[in-house]
C-alpha cells in the first residue's frame, strides 16, 4: 500500500540525493576492489596503492552509513511533522438535512468539482482534505463535514454546503456539550463517535481499499439506472436493523490527488494504444479484452475534472463488544455490496479498535482509493427526497406528524404569521401560526438543539417584514443576521438597515437621546438601564455610584439638550470647571434644581478622598461604553444619524449583529 505522505517535490529531492550518494559509494568501493584484485607481487611494488585501497573502502563504508542514517532521520522528522499537522485543530460541522433535495444523483458531482478549487495542492502543508461522515442510530442520522485548520477553507466550505443543499443548517460538532459555554451550545452538536449513552463505548472500525488496479473504475455509470445500488440508501436501510443503543458510521477522508496520478493514467492509456497499433501492423489479432481497461480509463479521464484520494472507514460503537462486531460486520457488508462493480470492488484493508474522536478525523497516513469526482459524487452525497421517503423517522428522531391545535389554525394566511402547514388525510391543507392580533404579543420559542428554532425565527422576521411591520433583530452570533439577509427579497433590500458598530463609518445613534422626546427623566432612566445591564449583579450595592451617574446625566441633558452625549458626561466627571459651566448653562433651575443642589452642596461637601473614589467607580462603569473605539464611535458621539423609532414606524428592518469581539 503506497504512502500518501510523499509529495512530488520530496520524491524528486530524495531521488537526486539517493542517486548521488549511491553512485559515489559504488565508485569508492569499485576503486578499492580494483586495487584488491592485484597479485601479491604487484602489491609489493605498489605499497602506496594498498594504503589508498584501505582508505577508499573506509570512506565508501562511511558514506553509505551516513546516507542510511540521514535517510532514516529525514523520514522520522517528516513523519513527526506530518503527524503534528494532522493534529492541528479543525472544525467538524453537522449538516441538518433539508426536507427536499433533487432526485438526480449526478447533481452531487458538482459539489466535489467546485470543492476541488478551494483545497490547496496535495504537496502543500498542512495536508489538505475534507472528511465527509454519515453516522447515527436507528433514531437519528447525522451528516457531518470536517474542515481542517486551514485559513479561509472554513468559510468557503460553508458557502458550498449551503449552495449545494439549500436549507441545510450547519452546526459545529463537539465531543461533549459540557465543554462549550452555555451561550454557544445552540451552535454545536454532540459527536456520536466521541460519546453516547454509554461511558466507555467499544469502538471497532474497518478501512477499505480497491481489490483491483486503481485504473479500473469502481463505478461505470452514475445515471438513474444505478439508483438501486445507492450506498447511502443502503446505509439508511441498515440503520433500521441495528440495536437501539448502537451508533455506527461511514467516514470518507477526501483530498485532491497528485497530478502524477493523472499523468500515469494517461501514459497507461497511451502505452496500451501503441501496443495495439503495433499488433495491427504485425497483423496480429487484438482482443477486445486487451483494450477494454484502457478504454475504461480513458472514459474516466474524459468525465473527470478532478481526481481524489479517498480513505474509507466504517465504524461501530456500543457498550458490548459482541454487538459492536455485529454492527461493524453488517455495515461493512452493505458498503462492499453496494460498491461492487463489474471491473473493480472494495475489500477490507485493515481493522482496529481505537476510539474515533473529533480531533482524530484527519487524513490517514497511508492507504487510499483513487476516484474521479463523478465516482465520488455517486458514492458520497445527501439522500434525495425519493431515497429519504421510507426513512422519515431517521431524520426526525422518531417523531410523527400530529394535527395542529384548532386554536393555532390561522384564519387568513396572507396576513398572518405562518409556522407550518399540515395536510389531513382528506387532502385538506391547513396553516397554523398566529393571527395578526397575536403577533403584537410576546412569542417564546423553546426546543432542543437542532430542532429549527433559528429557522422559525428567521421565517417570523421575514414574514412580519413582508407584511409591512418594522422589526429590530439583535443577533449575538452574527450568523442569524446573515440567514435573514439571504431571505430578504431583492426589491426590499433598500428597507433593510444593518447597524454594525464595527464598521468604520457606522450609523450614529446617541443613546443620550434615546428617549429625548419623553423628557429628561425618561432619557436618564434609559441610559441608567443600559449601564445596569453592563454591571449586572453589582448594581444594587453601588448606591453612591448610581447617584453620581444619574445626576451627571441630568446635568448633561439639562445643559446641552440634544448635544448631550457620553463623551460630555465623561468630561464633566473629570473636569470641575467644565461641570460648573454646565451648571451655569441650565435654563430651567426649577426642573433641574435637585441636580444643581447635588453638585454644589452634597458633592462639594465630600472630602477629596470620597470624591476621587466615587468618581473613579462611576468612570469605570462609564468606560465600559466609552473605552471601546467601535462603541464610542457609534454610540457616544453628540449627534444622531439613525432614528430607531422613525425607521421602525416606516416598516424598516433593522439588523444589529453583536460580534463576540465586543465582549
Amino acid at each position: 500500500m503506497r504512502l500518501l505522505l510523499k509529495t512530488d517535490t520530496v520524491r524528486k529531492r530524495l531521488k537526486v540525493v539517493g542517486i548521488a550518494v549511491i553512485s559515489l559509494a559504488v565508485l569508492f568501493w569499485y576503486a578499492g576492489n580494483l586495487q584488491a584484485d592485484k597479485t601479491p607481487y604487484e602489491l609489493k611494488e605498489a605499497a602506496q596503492t594498498l594504503r589508498l585501497t584501505v582508505t577508499l573502502r573506509i570512506v565508501g563504508g562511511l558514506v553509505i552509513a551516513w546516507a542510511v542514517i540521514s535517510l532514516l532521520r529525514f523520514g522520522r522528522r517528516w513523519r513527526a511533522r506530518q503527524e503534528t499537522i494532522n493534529a492541528m485543530p479543525g472544525i467538524l460541522l453537522s449538516i441538518a438535512v433539508p426536507r427536499s433535495l433533487g432526485d438526480d444523483v449526478r447533481d452531487q458531482t458538482d459539489f466535489w468539482r467546485r470543492l476541488s478549487s478551494y483545497l490547496p495542492r496535495p504537496d502543500e502543508l498542512p495536508c489538505p482534505h475534507i472528511s465527509f461522515e454519515i453516522s447515527g442510530t436507528r433514531d437519528v442520522v447525522l451528516y457531518s463535514i470536517f474542515i481542517p485548520g486551514m485559513e479561509g477553507l472554513e468559510h468557503s466550505l460553508r458557502e458550498e454546503v449551503v449552495r449545494e443543499w439549500p436549507g441545510a443548517q450547519l452546526r459545529e460538532l463537539v465531543i461533549s456539550p459540557d465543554d462549550v459555554p452555555p451561550a454557544q451550545r445552540h451552535r454545536v452538536f454532540p459527536d456520536p463517535a466521541g460519546f453516547g449513552g454509554y461511558q466507555k463505548p467499544v469502538v471497532a472500525w474497518n478501512n477499505f481499499r480497491l481489490a483491483g488496479k486503481d485504473s479500473l473504475p469502481l463505478h461505470e455509470d452514475t445515471g438513474r439506472g444505478t439508483r438501486g445500488k445507492d450506498p447511502v440508501e443502503a446505509f439508511l436501510g441498515a440503520l433500521s436493523a441495528i440495536d437501539t443503543e448502537m451508533t455506527v458510521g461511514i467516514q470518507f477522508h477526501v483530498r485532491p490527488a497528485l497530478a502524477a496520478f493523472r499523468e500515469r493514467w494517461q501514459k497507461e492509456v497511451q502505452r496500451t494504444e501503441n501496443r495495439a497499433a503495433k499488433m495491427k501492423q504485425a497483423k496480429q489479432p487484438v482482443l477486445k479484452s486487451f483494450l477494454e481497461p484502457a478504454r475504461l480509463l480513458e472514459s474516466r479521464l474524459d468525465k473527470a475534472t478532478a481526481i481524489w484520494e479517498v480513505g474509507m472507514r466504517v465504524w461501530a460503537a456500543s457498550e458490548r463488544e459482541q454487538e459492536t462486531d455485529h454492527g461493524l460486520e453488517r455495515l461493512s457488508r452493505v458498503l462492499l455490496a453496494q460498491t461492487r462493480g463489474k471491473h473493480n470492488h472494495l475489500v477490507v484493508a485493515d481493522t482496529g479498535r481505537d476510539p474515533i474522536s473529533v480531533q482524530e478525523r484527519h487524513y490517514p497516513a497511508s492507504g487510499g482509493v483513487l476516484l474521479t469526482d463523478v465516482e465520488l459524487g455517486r458514492l458520497i452525497h445527501l439522500p434525495s427526497a425519493a431515497v429519504a421517503e421510507p426513512y422519515k423517522k431517521l431524520y426526525r428522531a422518531g417523531s410523527t406528524d400530529l394535527p395542529p391545535d384548532p386554536r393555532g389554525v390561522v384564519r387568513d394566511p396572507a396576513s398572518s404569521r405562518i409556522y407550518g402547514m399540515y395536510t389531513h388525510n382528506t387532502g385538506e391543507k391547513v396553516y397554523f401560526g398566529h393571527d395578526p392580533e397575536f403577533t403584537r404579543m410576546g412569542t417564546f420559542i423553546a426546543g432542543a438543539t437542532g430542532t429549527g428554532k433559528s429557522t422559525v425565527l428567521a421565517n417570523i422576521v421575514i414574514q412580519d417584514f413582508m407584511n409591512g411591520a418594522g422589526g429590530l433583530v439583535l443577533d449575538p452570533h452574527v450568523d442569524f443576521v446573515r440567514e435573514v439577509m439571504r431571505n430578504v427579497p431583492p426589491d426590499r433590500l433598500e428597507d433593510v438597515i444593518v447597524y454594525d458598530i464595527r464598521d468604520r463609518q457606522p450609523p450614529l445613534y446617541n443613546i443620550c437621546l434615546a428617549a429625548h422626546g419623553l423628557g429628561a427623566a425618561a432619557t436618564v432612566e434609559s441610559i441608567m438601564g443600559a449601564i445596569q445591564v453592563v454591571m449586572e449583579a453589582n448594581w444594587a450595592g453601588a448606591v453612591r455610584m448610581q447617584e453620581i451617574l444619574r445626576n451627571a446625566f441630568f446635568l448633561s441633558v439639562g445643559a446641552l439638550g440634544e448635544r448631550a452625549s457620553l463623551i460630555q458626561v465623561d468630561k464633566l466627571l473629570k473636569d470641575e470647571f467644565f461641570r460648573e459651566d454646565l451648571i451655569a448653562a441650565i435654563r430651567d433651575p426649577v426642573q433641574y434644581g435637585a441636580t444643581i443642589d447635588f453638585w454644589r452642596q452634597n458633592f462639594a461637601g465630600w472630602n477629596e478622598t470620597e470624591k476621587t473614589q466615587a468618581v473613579t467607580i462611576a468612570l469605570r462603569r462609564l468606560n465600559a461604553l466609552t473605552s471601546r473605539p467601535a462603541v464610542r464611535r457609534s454610540l457616544a458621539m453628540p449627534m444622531n444619524t439613525l432614528d430607531l423609532a422613525a425607521e421602525l414606524n416606516r416598516g424598516r428592518l433593522i439588523l444589529v449583529p453583536l460580534h463576540v469581539s465586543m465582549g
